[in-house]
């Protein structure tokens, strides 16, 4: 791992940058204290071990890929079985008012995230 010079410093926590980290606990990763972690188990030849990914950046309050969207398993199927019936509505309704309702869904989608352009 590559650690960055700042200030009379030598610590990750010191970089100018996003950076992500995945591995296991280690005193190595204590001056990543103040840095988001996310903990998961993981599969190995040993077992289940626990794993930590740290971020230096906070949680996007949009995605920029929506196939991850939510935060379970479980909720993620939930998100595309609806995905799922409300494309197979769209596709059964006339086009010109399935070009007026995704007009709407867009102008919304716009407005809800502070976007004042149409």
């Amino acid at each position: 791992m590559k650690w960055y010079q700042a200030g009379g410093e030598t610590s990750a926590a010191a970089a100018h940058c996003s950076v992500l980290l995945c591995g296991y606990e280690s005193p190595l990763y204590a001056s990543l204290e103040p840095w988001r972690r996310i903990r998961h188990r993981v599969p190995t030849r040993g077992g289940l071990q626990d794993e930590t990914i740290w971020l230096n950046y906070p949680e996007p309050e949009l995605l920029h890929d929506h196939r991850y969207v939510g935060r379970t398993r479980r909720e993620r199927e939930r998100i595309r079985r609806r995905q799922k019936t409300v494309t197979t509505m769209l596709a059964a309704i006339d086009p010109q008012e399935r070009a007026a309702m995704l007009e709407v869904i867009i102008n919304e989608s716009q407005t809800a995230q502070g976007c004042d352009f149409i």
